[in-house]
């Protein structure tokens, strides 16, 4: 991981307070290989797959109160296991479907909670849109909200670790 435990649980801690400021009971962000932006930033795993692939994308739920959680392409738990501040791996076999996301969040207690997603200005869902539209008819009690200004918010003030990879970069 190129950031300390430090930055990772600093990301966390502003991300709670602004979840906490929109009213959302958790965030989730969604990545792969070659578009992990926010799930990377958040969750320090840089998915191992090697090409753009929405049938096998990563994601992250965090809570607001900092409970937080990956679910994976089961090729890519052990890496990571190893390379995420995240304590909680879970994964799944191909291709990705709703129900394992659903499992997570009602495992997570969130079955009823307003959980915002990458769903807003300049902001990519990397689950298949069939598959989000399924998980939102299988927790009915739920409403998906856009997140984007949580996201944006709080990447766009940079830590003093990222000046410093952006001066060697």
């Amino acid at each position: 991981m190129p950031f300390s435990l430090a930055e990772m649980t600093g990301r966390r801690d502003r991300a709670q307070k602004l979840m906490e400021k929109e009213r959302l009971d958790a965030i989730i962000v969604t990545g792969d290989f070659s578009a992990c932006m926010n799930y990377y930033y958040l969750s320090g795993h840089s998915p191992r797959d090697y090409q753009s692939n929405f049938s096998r994308p990563h994601l992250m739920v965090l809570k607001q109160d900092g409970q937080a959680a990956l679910l994976v392409y089961n090729v890519n738990k052990e890496n990571a296991a190893e390379s995420s501040w995240v304590k909680d791996v879970r994964s799944y076999g191909p291709p990705f479907k709703y129900d394992a996301l659903k499992d997570l969040l009602v495992s997570m207690n969130l079955q009823n909670a307003t959980i915002g997603m990458e769903l807003g200005t300049d902001q990519r869902l990397w689950i298949p849109v069939l598959e989000f539209l399924s998980l939102k008819e299988a927790l009915p009690q739920a409403r998906f909200v856009d997140a984007s200004t949580v996201l944006w918010q709080l990447r766009m003030i940079k830590s003093r670790a990222e000046v410093e990879l952006i001066r060697q970069a």
